[in-house]
């Protein structure tokens, strides 16, 4: 199990709990005393759910410390796809957050990053750097405003994909998705949620993150019809990856789930 803390002042040794999700809310309740004590904004990330396996969706779910996961990892060993018995890190997401939600937690925010090894290498058995970040909304470049940002959610995860504007309005429960022209590329853009009807489970669905809406273009939006425990949207492009850590991978971008905040108090 690995964490990342970021915008991290002192060294935390890491702790080590008689569970998985106990040694995760050890090491984040570490990171937030941290924050707490220095008055700044540190975030604590779980990192590649799938690397050996390791952390399930329940054990997500169990740890209500945890903000961040990763949903895009560009190291060609975290199995992002999952496999025959083992969900993809992006339905470990969305199981995690319909559990969360249904236990009165805020859901995960997801985040791409390259998890950079080989500086030096291209290809898809490398480490390389440049295959997946972050964007904020941010006032400044500054490393508070960057964190309060993500704080608030106010981010989106990327292989490629450039948003050019990203609104969510609670009043008329509408999420709003424009993208970045990109020479000739086409994009689909999916609201994936899980609807309040679904059944708890901890194991992939087609209930658990459905695809609510699909729209092909640059833009599209999509009013919540109320039954949602969260939506959030998925970007693709039809233009290769650069630098892909996967077979036929593609650019693509992640929202953060929205229209979750009425169900958690």
């Amino acid at each position: 199990m690995h964490i990342n803390a970021h915008n991290l002042d002192q060294l935390i040794q890491p702790k080590t709990g008689a569970t998985m999700s106990e040694t995760i809310s050890l090491n984040l309740r570490a990171i937030s005393d941290q924050a707490t004590k220095l008055r700044r904004s540190i975030h604590g990330q779980v990192n590649h759910p799938n690397f050996g396996w390791a952390i399930t969706a329940a054990d997500l779910a169990e740890v209500p410390e945890a903000r961040f996961v990763e949903i895009y990892n560009g190291h060609p060993s975290i199995r992002q796809l999952g496999d025959k018995t083992h969900p993809s890190v992006e339905q470990i997401w969305d199981i995690a957050n319909s559990l969360r939600i249904r236990q009165n937690q805020p859901p995960l925010m997801g985040v791409a990053v390259d998890d950079t090894h080989d500086y030096l290498k291209r290809g898809p058995g490398a480490a390389s750097p440049g295959r997946g970040w972050i964007v904020v909304r941010a006032a400044e470049l500054a490393p508070a405003a960057i964190f309060d940002a993500m704080g608030r959610g106010d981010f989106y995860a990327s292989t490629g994909v450039v948003l050019k504007d990203v609104q969510y309005s609670p009043g008329e429960g509408k999420l709003t998705i424009e993208v970045e022209p990109d020479g000739d590329a086409s994009y689909t853009i999916e609201f994936i949620g899980t609807r309040a009807a679904a059944a708890p489970t901890t194991q992939p669905s087609h209930d658990v993150g459905q695809i609510l809406q699909t729209t092909h273009g640059p833009a599209a939006s999509y009013t919540l019809e109320g039954d949602e425990l969260y939506v959030r949207a998925l970007i693709t492009s039809d233009k290769p990856a650069d630098n892909p850590s996967l077979p036929r991978q593609v650019r693509q971008a992640w929202t953060q789930p929205v229209g979750w905040e009425k169900r958690v108090r």
